[in-house]
């Protein structure tokens, strides 16, 4: 994805079916007219990269290795089967969730990512990385044990060309499964964890909500972990509360999304803090939504830090926030957060990768269909949002006293951009593009 391409690269994947001249998948027959004696499987577009719904296709060997009838059922909600006057399946799959389960749940025979898959894919993904100056990274959303060792074996390849700060994605069925675990098995994740300047991992990730079911089956297809890297989580109020307890008394931070739940977190970090302090513990709240002044204020007294997703949430879904009472200024509200002393980071979620695309997100605020700005009073000038999307991420990973700032002592990690974000109109922004990227002293990417 050049830069010339990087916005437009991303709304193409809004069109979905639509974007065909015909404006829908082919459907069983006329896959099986194609390829008659061979299962075939077109896969749908994830919708963190577009817009549900997502569409899938199979033609009838495909269907009949899945077990696929006028009988099937999905057992997740936002997966529908179609089916043709006669009630038989046409071979057309719709999926209505934003992240896609239709394959855990209906589709057991399409072939899984394995372990080597995942190797190549990290391969790939950190050459398309360091094009866009990428050196150091955060997945605070937690990684199942599977991406762990993916990048563990590249750490041992000596392959790693992007430092890697990783968070536990766990998979503990219950309550007491969590504590024996958390007690026996994590205590290289306790603290500041454990690795070295090119591979750490530390905390874990606790979700708060989920779908049961959706867990329920995608747990079934581990180490597979579908599109995504981490294991999917169910978890209620009252159980979430109790596993942040335990991360507390067991030293593992805790990492949480909150989204527009911000409200419902909060009390329970006091109640965490009440029996044991958490100020020092660098706990993060990810993908912060809609905040009030007052969870804000709790925030900084409470010591933990934030990180934000603003393409997500302000250009990509913006639409939902467009009616806000106060314009918006609740939302991502960067500007009163960092005005209020938290320590905060800005990332892309891979929404897209490109870095400058985010950066103008973060500076312009403006929603996709509208082109109208979303809280106005948090928009923030390149100088800062550059600020926050890189030397403030390094304390997520607690790196801050050797990587992220390029002063004597520091480690060799830059890029050389095509101009000068901080004198650039905001519109120019996702226009930049990366010369070259060195890591530890490295080129690991050179347009020359």
């Amino acid at each position: 994805m050049d830069r010339h391409h990087a916005g437009r690269h991303a709304a193409l994947l809004f069109d979905g079916v639509s974007s065909l001249a015909e404006r829908r998948l082919p459907n069983r027959h006329e896959l099986d007219a194609a390829a008659p004696d061979h299962p075939v499987y077109i896969q749908g577009v994830f919708g963190n990269w577009g817009k549900p719904p997502g569409h899938s296709a199979l033609n009838s060997c495909g269907l009949e290795l899945n077990n696929i009838g006028s009988d099937t059922r999905p057992r997740i909600g936002g997966v529908e089967i179609e089916v043709d006057a006669q009630g038989a399946p046409t071979g057309i799959i719709v999926e209505h969730n934003n992240r896609p389960t239709v394959e855990f749940d209906i589709l057991p025979a399409v072939p899984r990512f394995g372990f080597t898959d995942r190797l190549e894919g990290v391969r790939r993904s950190q050459r398309l990385y360091n094009t866009k100056g990428t050196t150091s990274i955060y997945e605070g959303h937690g990684s199942a044990a599977e991406t762990i060792s993916v990048y563990r074996r590249l750490w041992e390849l000596n392959e790693l060309t992007i430092r890697a700060g990783l968070v536990l994605s766990p998979s503990w069925n219950d309550l007491t499964e969590a504590r024996r675990i958390m007690r026996d098995w994590l205590p290289s994740a306790r603290g500041s964890g454990l690795g070295d300047r090119w591979l750490r991992v530390s905390g874990i990730h606790i979700a708060y909500g989920g779908d049961p079911v959706v867990a329920c089956c995608a747990r079934a297809h581990l180490p597979d972990t579908g599109w995504s890297g981490f294991v999917e989580q169910a978890v209620s109020p009252s159980d979430f509360r109790e596993a942040c307890f335990l991360a507390a008394e067991f030293d593992l931070r805790l990492h949480t999304i909150v989204g527009d739940q911000l409200h419902e977190i909060v009390p329970v970090l006091r109640a965490v803090n009440e029996r044991h302090p958490i100020a020092e513990r660098r706990w993060v709240i990810e993908h912060v939504g809609r905040a009030r002044p007052e969870d804000i204020r709790a925030l900084k007294e409470l010591g933990v830090y934030v990180t934000t997703i603003p393409t997500y949430y302000l250009w990509k879904g913006g639409s939902k926030y467009l009616n806000e009472a106060d314009g918006g200024n609740g939302v991502v509200p960067h500007r009163a957060i960092l005005d209020a002393g938290i320590p905060m980071a800005i990332a892309t979620d891979n929404i897209p990768y490109d870095p400058f695309f985010t950066l103008w997100t973060t500076c312009a605020r403006e929603e996709r269909s509208t082109g109208r700005v979303i809280g106005p009073d948090q928009r923030l000038d390149a100088h800062t949002a550059l600020e926050l999307f890189t030397a403030a991420g390094a304390a997520l990973t607690f790196d801050e006293g050797w990587k992220g700032r390029l002063k004597p002592g520091f480690a060799a990690d830059l890029a050389v951009l095509s101009d000068d974000s901080t004198t650039l109109p905001p519109a120019e922004l996702k226009d930049l593009s990366c010369l070259l990227t060195i890591v530890d002293g490295r080129i690991v990417h050179d347009v020359r």
